[in-house]
Formats: structure tokens, sequence, C-alpha cells
């Protein structure tokens, strides 16, 4: 084997060595940089897992307060109902006050 075939083999293990280095360093940014955008996809995640529990909860208290509005409005029916029913009492008793002040009217008048 000659001497310039020994240095030609030396350069190209030279060569592969740094091609090898270069890569080595290459694939240890990637994997810090991977590093990174998996901490960041995991909190993104964290927060929309965050979001998605306050929307829920959000939704659950609209639910509640739709079914206590839909509890008072029956309450509130039901009062106008009374209030409907004792304004008819006060006008039948109006109405009966009215009569038995004219009843006595009349009988004063034929007794004068």
């Amino acid at each position: 084997v000659s001497l310039w075939a020994i240095r030609d083999r030396e350069n190209q293990i030279q060569q592969l060595t740094e091609s090898v280095t270069t890569l080595t360093q290459r694939c240890e940014q990637w994997e810090t940089q991977t590093t990174s955008h998996t901490e960041v996809i995991t909190t993104l995640e964290r927060d929309l897992d965050t979001e998605r529990q306050g929307r829920l909860a959000g939704e659950q208290e609209i639910s509640s307060l739709h079914g206590a509005l839909a509890e008072l409005e029956d309450a509130l029916g039901k009062e106008r109902s009374k209030a409907n029913e004792r304004d008819r009492e006060m006008y039948e008793l109006h109405q009966t006050i009215t009569t038995l002040e004219t009843t006595i009217t009349e009988e004063r008048g034929r007794f004068e």
C-alpha cells in the first residue's frame, strides 16, 4: 500500500469523523428543539384542557341558571294567578258592597 493511499484513507476518515461530529451536533440541536417544542405542546394542551374545563363549568352554570329562571317564571305565573283571583274576589266584594249600600239607601228612603 502506498503512502498516498494511506494519506488518502486518513483524509477520508478525517472527513467522515468531521461529518459524524457535525451530524451528532445537529441531532443534539434537533433533540433540544424537539424537547422545547414538546414542552410548548404540553403547555398548550394543558391550557386547552383548562379552557375546556372552564367552558364546561360555565355551560353547567348557564344550564343551572336556566333551570332557576324557569322555576322563577313558574312561581311568578302562580303568583299572578293568585293576584288575579284576589282581584276577582275584591271586585265581587266591591259589587256586593255597592249592592248593599244601594239597598241601605233604598231602605232609608222608605222609612223617611
